[in-house]
């Protein structure tokens, strides 16, 4: 088994996050967490979504001295609270309830000038599924890291799968292509050793 954080504690990138000791991290799902997904049409969701009230959300974590947020990107039912062209291309527009609304973009714009870090939850979307599944899956999450770029300090990736070693390289690859110095965690379990661990950091 590889100490991870021991292959890990020399780099600096996550200096940041070992300094910080904590952070603050939001579901923000149709749903109670890990709990049954409901049927939400399009129109309802985009009416949650516009809802959320950035600058009052940040002027709270600004007064907890909150040094990083973490927020779902989705998790379940296809309801993202960010917009995602290349999911409608492939999936169809009609799969879920993507927002018009890039709830991750504008909570960074908030966060990101009183020095609060921005952090994006993910599944790892499509890595149970067929190589063809998961080519279209990174494309998704190649959109969203992108367009993100440097706002997005670190992700934490959830749900578990036995990959192969360059599956595993793909989606890691895909989360940091907006920007190489974001911190990752995933669940995707490959045979490694110490030097091909590409993970910056440990879930609990």
């Amino acid at each position: 088994m590889i100490d991870l954080f021991k292959a890990k504690i020399q780099d600096s990138k996550s200096k940041w996050m070992r300094d910080a000791k904590w952070g603050f991290f939001n579901h923000f799902l149709p749903h109670m967490a890990s709990r049954p997904t409901p049927i939400m049409t399009r129109d309802q969701w985009n009416k949650k979504v516009n809802s959320f009230q950035v600058k009052q959300f940040a002027d709270q974590l600004s007064s907890l001295k909150v040094p990083y947020f973490f927020i779902t990107v989705g998790q379940a039912g296809n309801y993202f609270c960010s917009p995602n062209k290349a999911f409608d291309r492939l999936f169809g527009e009609d799969n879920g309830a993507r927002t018009e609304r890039d709830l991750i973009a504008d909570i960074a714009a908030e966060l990101l000038p009183r020095g609060i870090r921005m952090c994006v939850y993910s599944p790892s979307y499509g890595a149970k599924r067929t190589p063809e599944e998961q080519e279209m899956w990174l494309e998704v999450i190649t959109e969203w890291s992108e367009r993100w770029g440097e706002s997005i300090s670190a992700w934490w990736i959830d749900g578990g799968a036995k990959v192969s070693y360059a599956v595993y390289q793909a989606y890691i690859n895909a989360f940091k292509a907006g920007n190489k110095d974001a911190l990752v965690c995933t669940k995707l379990w490959s045979t490694l050793s110490d030097e091909q661990v590409l993970e910056d950091y440990m879930s609990g």
